[in-house]
C-alpha cells in the first residue's frame, strides 16, 4: 500500500506539473484562413462596440463670426449607436519575406527608431464598420432631428485647398465669365422682347429671332469684347429696371474694365484676341486651376500660354503682355465682384438648413451620416461618397449590410482616400510564423504612399526644415495579443506598443507607448482584467520631449495631426482631459464647469482612453476609445476677415492664427461577449480543480494513506518483536523446565546466570517462591524421595 500510494503522489505532481499545463494552455494566438472571420473573400463580424457621440453645440456662431464673442459650447447627447459589426473584403494572406531591399542598409533611413527585420506572415484587407441606432440610450430628450451648430470642416478644407478665399474665387473664373457673357444674352433677349427697344435696337431682336440662339450668344460675345453691340457702352449703362441692374455689381465686359484701366486709350481686344481669352478662360479648364496659374504667372509669361492656347485652338491671335495684364485685371475684378456673389449665393445664409460656410446648422443625424455641403458637394455626382461631409463617424447602418450594399468606395483611384470614406485598407501579421508580432500593423492608412510603394509604412515628419521618418510599429491599437504582457506581467512595466491608428481616417501617425494605470477589474470572479492608459511621456509636449518635438506635439495632452489631415487639428481626450487648457483659448479655467466661460469637465472615468488586458494570455478583452477631434478655426480673406481669435494675453497656442473649436467627441467601447469571458473563467476554474486534485488532493490524502500505513506498519513490527521476545523467552523457560524435569542438574552449569551467582532461569513466579533464597542442594536433599526420583516444581500454580 505505501508502493502504491507513493506512486500515485509522484503520478499527481507529474500530472500537475505536465497534464495541467498543457490542458490550460492554449496556442498562441494567430490569424488563419480558416478563422470566422477571414475564412472567405468577405465577412462580417460582430465587433460588439458601442459608439456615443457628444455634440459640442455652438450657441453663438454669429457672433463668434462677427468677431464679438468667443466661442460658447453647449454638450448635448449621447446619441448612441450598437450592436458594431465589422465587413471585412479583399481578404488576402502573405506568407513572410524578406524585408523591401530599398530600405537603407543600417535600417534606419533617418527613422524614427526604425529597425531592420523580416517582414512577417501578413493578412490584408478593407474594413468598413456597421451599427445601428439605440434610441433607448440617447440622452434625455434627444432625437436624430436635433439641429446641430458647429464648425464646418469641408468649407476650411476647400480654402485650405485654395490658400485662401480669393483664391477660391479666382477659380470659379470659368463660371463667372460664361455667366458674363450669358447675363449680356439675357439683357438683349430683354431688350429684344420689349417693342420699344427693339425698334431701336434692330441687329438685337434679329439676333433674338434665331431660336438656336447662336447668333445670339454670338452677339454677347461681341458686346463682352469691344462694347461694339451697344455702340461702344455697357449693358450697366442702359436705362435697366433696377432688379436687372442689380444683378450687374459692375460692367460685365472686357471691354468696359479695359476702357476704364487705360482712361479710354483702349476700347478692348480684337476680336480673335477676345475670342481666345474668353476661350481660354472658360473652356480651357473648367476647374479654374488654369485660371489661377494664369494670374500666378507674370505678364510675359500670361501671354505666352495665351498664345500658345490660341495656336493650338486654331485662334487667330496676338496677346502681347499688356494685354496678358489686362486680362488679370478683369479675371480679379470679375472675382471680387460676380465671383463672390456667386459664392455668396452657393453657401446660401449663414445658419441655413442647407448652407455651406464656416459654421452649418444641420440634424445630429446628418452630422454623423453625412450632410451635402453645396460648395464642396457640387463637385462630385449623386452617388460618389465624397459628396457627403463626414467629419464625426465614419460608420454606416446596419440597412446596408441587409441591403447588400458595398461601402468600399472603388471607383476613387487614390487608396489613401478611403479611410477618410469609411472604408480603411489594413495590413497586419498574422502571426502564424512569430506569436510575438500577432496584430502588429504592417501598413497603415496614411503614411507617404499608401497607394502601395515601399514607403506606404512610413511617415514624414519635418522639423526645423529636417525631415525624419515614422515607421509603422506596434500592434493594432484597438485589438491586439501583447505578449510582453504575458511573459513578465501587466504590473512589471511590459512593452505594450501600440499604433495609433484606428481606421476610419482616425490615424494618429505615430506608435504610442501604454502603461498599467495601476488598477483592474473582474469581468468575472475568475477573470481579472488590467487597465492600461496612454504613458505619460506620449502626452508630454515639445520641447519638454524632443521625441515629440518631431511629432509637432506642442502641448500637452494633445497629438497634433496636421500633418496628415486636411485643416490644422489635433485630438485630446474629451473635454481635454489630461490636456493643457490653454490649447483652446477661449476657456476660462477660473469658471465653474459646464459654464458658457468653461464647457469642459474632465473626468478620468469618464475621458481617458483605457485598455483592458487578460495577463494571463496578453489580450485586449475591452477597450473605451475616447477621443476628441479639434480643429483651427482662422479668419479668411473674405468672407469671416472679423472671426475671433483669442487675444494675446490669453496666451493660446496658435492664437494668432485662430482657435480650437471641437465638433463632438465619441466614445467608442468593445468588450470581448460575455461568452467569452465565461469560456476563459471555465478554463481558470478547470485548471484551479485540476491544480487541486494532482497539486493538493491526490497527493495529500495519498501521503495520508502512506503515513497511516507506514505507523500501522510500525506497530505491527513492534508488536511481532514484542511476541517474539516473549516466545523466546517462553521457549528459554521451558527448555529450563525440561532440564529440570530431567533431574540432577537443575541449574545447567553452562547457564551464565548460574556462573555469576545469580537466580536461576525460571519465571518470576518461580523466583518468588524461591524466596528467600535456599541452597538449592539443600533443598533437594529435603525433598528427596526415596520410592520417586522425580522434582516437582511449582510454575505459576501449576505443577
Amino acid at each position: 500500500m505505501i508502493l502504491f500510494f507513493s506512486v500515485m503522489i509522484v503520478a499527481s505532481l507529474t500530472m500537475a506539473f505536465t497534464y495541467v499545463p498543457a490542458k490550460v494552455v492554449r496556442p498562441p494566438f494567430a490569424v488563419r484562413r480558416g478563422d470566422a472571420c477571414f475564412a472567405k473573400n468577405e465577412t462580417v463580424c460582430d465587433t460588439y462596440a458601442t459608439s456615443a457621440f457628444y455634440f459640442w453645440n455652438l450657441t453663438n456662431a454669429e457672433a463668434v463670426a462677427a468677431g464679438a464673442e468667443p466661442p460658447k459650447l453647449v454638450e448635448v447627447g449621447p446619441y448612441v449607436m450598437t450592436e458594431g459589426k465589422e465587413k471585412k473584403s479583399d481578404i488576402e494572406f502573405h506568407p513572410a519575406e524578406p524585408e523591401p531591399q530599398s530600405r537603407a542598409a543600417n535600417g534606419t533611413d533617418g527613422a524614427i527608431g526604425a529597425k531592420k527585420t523580416r517582414r512577417p506572415a501578413s493578412v490584408s484587407y478593407v474594413a468598413t464598420s456597421y451599427a445601428r441606432w439605440d434610441p433607448d440610450q440617447f440622452g434625455a430628450g434627444r432625437a436624430l432631428s436635433d439641429v446641430i451648430v458647429g464648425f464646418n470642416p469641408a468649407y476650411a478644407t476647400l480654402v485650405r485647398a485654395y490658400g485662401s478665399e480669393l483664391n477660391f474665387l479666382y477659380a470659379l473664373t470659368p463660371r463667372v465669365v460664361a455667366g458674363a457673357v450669358g447675363g449680356i444674352a439675357s439683357v438683349f433677349q430683354a431688350l429684344a422682347a420689349n417693342p420699344a427697344t427693339a425698334a431701336a435696337m434692330p441687329h438685337v431682336a434679329a439676333a433674338a429671332a434665331d431660336e438656336t440662339g447662336a447668333a445670339l450668344a454670338t452677339l454677347a460675345e461681341a458686346q463682352w469684347a469691344d462694347c461694339s453691340a451697344l455702340g461702344g457702352a455697357s449693358v450697366v449703362d442702359l436705362a435697366l429696371p433696377a432688379e436687372v441692374l442689380a444683378a450687374f455689381p459692375i460692367a460685365p465686359e472686357l471691354c468696359a474694365y479695359v476702357k476704364a484701366a487705360t482712361n479710354g486709350s483702349m476700347v478692348g481686344f480684337a476680336a480673335g484676341e477676345a475670342a481666345a481669352l474668353r476661350a481660354f478662360l472658360v473652356e480651357h479648364d473648367p476647374s479654374g486651376v488654369a485660371a489661377l496659374g494664369f494670374l500666378a504667372a507674370d505678364a510675359a509669361d500670361a501671354a505666352a500660354a495665351l498664345n500658345q492656347f490660341a495656336a493650338a485652338a486654331n485662334f487667330t491671335a496676338a496677346v502681347t503682355a499688356t494685354h496678358a495684364l489686362l486680362a488679370k485685371g478683369y479675371v480679379d475684378a470679375v472675382a471680387r465682384t460676380y465671383g463672390k456673389n456667386a459664392a455668396a449665393a452657393a453657401m446660401g445664409p449663414l445658419l441655413g438648413p442647407a448652407s455651406s460656410g464656416m459654421f452649418v446648422a444641420r440634424p445630429a443625424q446628418e452630422w454623423l451620416l453625412g450632410y451635402v455641403d453645396p460648395l464642396t458637394s457640387s463637385r462630385y455626382p449623386a452617388a460618389d461618397p465624397r459628396r457627403l461631409v463626414r467629419a464625426v463617424t465614419k460608420t454606416f447602418l446596419h440597412d446596408d449590410l441587409h441591403a447588400g450594399v458595398d461601402r468600399v468606395p472603388r471607383a476613387v483611384a487614390d487608396r489613401a482616400e478611403w479611410p477618410g470614406l469609411g472604408a480603411t485598407p489594413w495590413t497586419l501579421a498574422t502571426g502564424t510564423d512569430d506569436s510575438a508580432r500577432a496584430l502588429d500593423v504592417l501598413e497603415s492608412t496614411g503614411g507617404a504612399g499608401a497607394t502601395g510603394s515601399d514607403d506606404a509604412t512610413r511617415y514624414a515628419y519635418t522639423f526645423r526644415n529636417e525631415t525624419t521618418y515614422e515607421p509603422v510599429s506596434g500592434k493594432y491599437a484597438a485589438r491586439a495579443v501583447y505578449s510582453d504582457v504575458k511573459n513578465r506581467g501587466a504590473k512589471n512595466e511590459p512593452e505594450v506598443l501600440a499604433w495609433f491608428d484606428f481606421g476610419s481616417s482616425l490615424d494618429f501617425g505615430r506608435a504610442v507607448r501604454l502603461e498599467h494605470e495601476g488598477s483592474s477589474r473582474f469581468a468575472h470572479e475568475e477573470v481579472e482584467l488590467h487597465t492600461f492608459r496612454v504613458a505619460r511621456e506620449t502626452l508630454t509636449p515639445c520641447p519638454v520631449s524632443l521625441q515629440n518635438c518631431a511629432f509637432h506635439s506642442n502641448a500637452h495632452g494633445a497629438f497634433n495631426v496636421s500633418a496628415h489631415r486636411s485643416i490644422p487639428t489635433v485630438v485630446t481626450m474629451p473635454h481635454g482631459f489630461d490636456a493643457d487648457p490653454r490649447l483652446w483659448g477661449f476657456l476660462d479655467t477660473r469658471a465653474p464647469a459646464n459654464s458658457s466661460a468653461n464647457p469642459f469637465a474632465p473626468r478620468a472615468e469618464q475621458h481617458q482612453m483605457e485598455w483592458d488586458v487578460f495577463e494571463l494570455s496578453g489580450d485586449v478583452l475591452g477597450m473605451r476609445l475616447r477621443y476628441q477631434n479639434n480643429f483651427l478655426v482662422s479668419p479668411t480673406d473674405v468672407f469671416y476677415p472679423d472671426l475671433w481669435t483669442p487675444p494675446a494675453e490669453a496666451d493660446a497656442f496658435d492664437g494668432d492664427e485662430g482657435v480650437y473649436l471641437p465638433i463632438a467627441w465619441a466614445d467608442v467601447s468593445w468588450r470581448a461577449p460575455q461568452s467569452a469571458i465565461d469560456d476563459i473563467a471555465a478554463i481558470i476554474k478547470e485548471a484551479k480543480s485540476l491544480t487541486i486534485v494532482y497539486m493538493i488532493g491526490l497527493p495529500g490524502a495519498s501521503f495520508l494513506f502512506v503515513a497511516y500505513h507506514a505507523f500501522a506498519l510500525y506497530v505491527k513490527r513492534r508488536v511481532a518483536r514484542g511476541q517474539r521476545e516473549a516466545r523466546d523467552e517462553l521457549n528459554a523457560q521451558r527448555l529450563a523446565d525440561e532440564e529440570d524435569a530431567r533431574g540432577a542438574d537443575v541449574f545447567s552449569a553452562r547457564d551464565p546466570r548460574f556462573q555469576r551467582g545469580g537466580p536461576p532461569p525460571l519465571g518470576p513466579s518461580v523466583v518468588e517462591k524461591a524466596k528467600p533464597f535456599e541452597d538449592p542442594y539443600a533443598v533437594a536433599d529435603r525433598d528427596h524421595r526415596d520410592d520417586a526420583s522425580v522434582v516437582v516444581v511449582d510454575v505459576n500454580g501449576r505443577r
